[in-house]
């Protein structure tokens, strides 16, 4: 049994008591998508929770959505614009991308990365990511955040997981 409830929650519908998000994909961003419907499971039976979740899945869309109409070449006016666009992500890690001026070392990553992740964590935690930075710098040499790559990191036989590839945008063995 299949219900649409979108007064009471927004782009959702009810199936079997589980609450799915569902939003339709632009016509004008449809050729970015294999399916012209983004169904996610919210992983929920309550009313409030799924409301909760479908806005923010709804809200983190909207944004992508607006990241790809921006970065389309057709775009009206482009030509106009100051500078590259980039969207307020939201996010607090610092920028380590070649046009950044920022200069984060691989230390001062990893001291980010122990107050981030290692609180109420073991010692282990500590070490490991010690030693994955370690091997880091025995196998790439010490050099700014920006100057590591993926390439170069996978080229040099390094650990994937570890303090800098969240910074990097890294997501392991691929």
């Amino acid at each position: 049994m299949t219900r649409l409830l979108t007064r009471k929650v927004p782009y959702t519908f009810n199936r079997f008591g589980y609450y799915y998000f569902s939003r339709r994909v632009p016509a004008d961003l449809v050729q970015h998508y294999s399916y012209p419907r983004i169904i996610q499971g919210l992983k929920t039976r309550s009313a409030h929770t799924a409301k909760t979740r479908a806005l923010v899945a709804a809200a983190k869309l909207d944004e992508y959505w607006s990241h790809l109409r921006m970065t389309d070449p057709d775009l009206i006016g482009r030509n106009l614009l100051k500078s590259a666009y980039e969207p307020d992500s939201g996010n607090t890690q610092p920028c380590v991308s070649s046009h950044c001026s920022t200069n984060l070392t691989l230390s001062q990553a990893l001291e980010t990365y122990l107050a981030q992740r290692g609180a109420n964590r073991g010692k282990t935690f500590r070490t490991a990511a010690q030693r994955a930075c370690t091997y880091l710098v025995e196998t790439c040499g010490a050099k700014d955040l920006g100057r590591y790559s993926r390439a170069g990191i996978r080229g040099a036989g390094a650990f994937y997981r570890g303090p800098w590839s969240w910074a990097l945008g890294l997501s392991g063995l691929s």
